[in-house]
Parts: C-alpha cells; structure tokens; sequence
C-alpha cells in the first residue's frame, strides 16, 4: 500500500507542470508592440509558478505607491511591500527612478491578461534604467537584472517567539 501512495504522488508531481500550463512563462516585447506604460514600452513580462494572494498584493501595491509618491528607488535595490507572503516590488537596474502607483497598476493589469490573476510575475520596462514592477511570494527571487551583476533577492519570514512560544512568522 505504501509503494502504491509513493508512486501515486511521484505520478501527480510529474503532472503538476503540465496541468500548469500558465507558470513560468516568459513574453517578449514583441508580444508588445505599442503597449505603453506611462510612455515606456514594454521589453519583458515573466509569469512564474507561485501563486499570489490578490488582497495582499492590493495592500502592498497601495504601501508601495505612498512610498512612490515622496521618494525615488535607488539602482540595483529592491523596494518591497511585504503584506502576508505576498510581496510587490520595484526595481530599478541604473540610475534612481521615479516609481509611480499608476504604472504599477498598469503592470499589474498586463500580469494579469498574460499570467493570470493569481499568478506572480513581473514587468520589465524598456526604459534606460530597465525598471521592473512585479509581484511574487516571500520565497522567491526579486528583481532579476538583465545585465546579470545583480543577484536575485530572496526575502525569508522569520519566526516570533513570545516567551518561548513559536506565534507566527514575522
């Protein structure tokens, strides 16, 4: 009976990237052509496995944009909102940028036409500062560079204890 179980599972994980037909997708620019976002065209869209909590990423995009709206991001630096496990973020690959509410609502509407409503993934504006806005899950990667001198940011929850008493992740 065990084996049975064992082979069942390790059958269903072997399905698991099929039936996900959606994950870990990338678009092109040429997918594109005359979409704009705030005036810079689009060079990238990436969806990837993990699945987002819509509410917290709503949450999160809305700290991001208070953010947005009294400071400029600084090059090779993720700007994270962290809501639950549901990160939005952006980045920005050269120079300090100009991050805006509007764009990351607009980001947010083309992930989800390309990878679903539910779906991490991000943005790559072709822009001379290759700004990205994406949204992810606490466990995965941020801000991949296309120059490839940044290295990915994994951000981790860390677990509160209380007198001994384990009470959450953060």
């Amino acid at each position: 009976m065990c084996h049975f179980v064992y082979l069942f599972f390790t059958f269903l994980g072997a399905l698991l990237p099929v039936i996900d037909a959606r994950a870990a997708v990338t678009f092109s620019s040429k997918e594109f052509d005359g979409i704009l976002l705030n005036n810079r065209t689009i060079s990238q869209v990436q969806c990837f496995k993990a699945g987002i909590n819509t509410m917290d990423f709503t949450r999160g995009t809305e700290m991001l944009s208070a953010y947005c709206k009294n400071f400029k991001i600084a090059p090779l630096s993720p700007y994270v909102a962290i809501v639950g496990s549901t990160t939005a973020y952006v980045c920005s690959e050269v120079n300090l940028e100009i991050c805006s509410g509007d764009t990351m609502d607009l980001a947010n509407q083309v992930l989800d036409d390309k990878c679903g409503p539910t779906v991490a993934g991000h943005v790559r504006l072709n822009d001379v500062n290759a700004t990205l806005y994406g949204r992810g899950v606490l466990e995965s990667p941020l801000c991949p560079m296309s120059s490839g001198l940044m290295k990915n940011y994994h951000f981790y929850p860390i677990p509160t204890f209380i007198n001994g008493t384990r009470v959450g992740k953060w």
